[in-house]
């Protein structure tokens, strides 16, 4: 893992992942949130590996005073205490927003919308049938274009619409909306055909 965002095969690679045997994809794109800044941004595992780095030297430092003092070598002891919680803290590790933006990519299949996650934050794969896309909300948040769009159906039992998936910063939001509102429609004459 790198913390440069994927190329366009990385993001082919993580998406096909994601597809249902005979799912086409429409559409794709990845987030347009600070991408320059984006490329700066450090994977989680590296700053686990500076906590963990640094804690085995204290541990090795703290296990060589008490040898000198005591005669007892505590090193080993000290230092296998090391490993557990070192695998702890990997384990735990979250990526930073920044760096998961730099790893997320949005599609728009002929089953679906879906939101393609490759960082150790959050759900990898969140997605929305478009049988239950009943609302498509687009909205430009940019100067330069960039919007948002918000993909959401009707909750009978909440007495409201309930937006379980949305794209986020994303080029042409209403072109976007139109493509999904195309993708819903042609499904729906499917299924009544």
């Amino acid at each position: 893992m790198t913390s440069e965002p994927p190329n366009e095969w990385e993001m082919r690679e993580f998406l096909k992942r994601a597809l249902y045997p005979g799912e086409h994809v429409v559409w794709k794109e990845r987030c347009w949130s600070r991408l320059r800044k984006q490329r700066g941004a450090t994977p989680a595992y590296v700053w686990a590996w500076l906590v963990i780095a640094a804690m085995v030297v204290g541990l090795a430092v703290g296990a060589v005073r008490l040898a000198q003092s005591t005669g007892f070598n505590a090193a080993y002891l000290l230092l296998l205490l090391a490993i557990p919680i070192g695998r702890l803290i990997l384990r735990q590790a979250v990526d930073s927003p920044m760096y998961c933006r730099s790893r997320t990519m949005y599609a728009v299949t002929d089953q679906r919308v879906m939101i393609v996650r490759d960082c150790n934050r959050g759900v990898p794969v969140q997605s929305l049938p478009l049988r239950f896309v009943q609302m498509v909300q687009a909205k430009i948040d940019r100067a330069d274009g960039a919007g948002s769009v918000r993909f959401g159906w009707w909750d009978a039992a909440a007495d409201d619409w309930q937006f379980p998936v949305s794209f986020f910063m994303v080029p042409a939001p209403e072109r976007v909306a139109r493509i999904v509102e195309d993708e819903v429609e042609r499904r729906n004459g499917q299924l009544r055909g």
